[in-house]
């Protein structure tokens, strides 16, 4: 992941768009040492930023979106824009 893809899933996030919600669990555990690099979209980024960051206020989370940002940089691999999957799009 890379600077212009976290500021597009962050745009995302932050949108008032439907994106869903984050049916998978290919994000669990992400802050362990022992998390392996995924395969991810920037749709599927937003939805974990939305999970990780929204407070009930509508702010978000800095320290929760920092964690994501770091961790991201190793192991999260973007591709495409929708879902990988069922509902794939990219």
């Amino acid at each position: 992941m890379n600077k212009d893809q976290l500021s597009q899933a962050v745009a995302l996030a932050q949108s008032g768009q439907d994106i869903g919600i984050l049916e998978t669990d290919k994000f669990n555990g992400f802050g362990l040492l022992n998390f392996k690099p995924v395969y991810c979209t920037i749709t599927e980024l937003a939805q974990l930023i939305r999970w990780q960051c929204c407070c009930l206020n509508g702010s978000f989370d800095g320290e929760a979106l920092d964690e994501i940002c770091q961790i991201g940089r190793q192991k999260f691999m973007l591709v495409g824009q929708g879902f990988i999957g069922k509902r794939s799009y990219v």
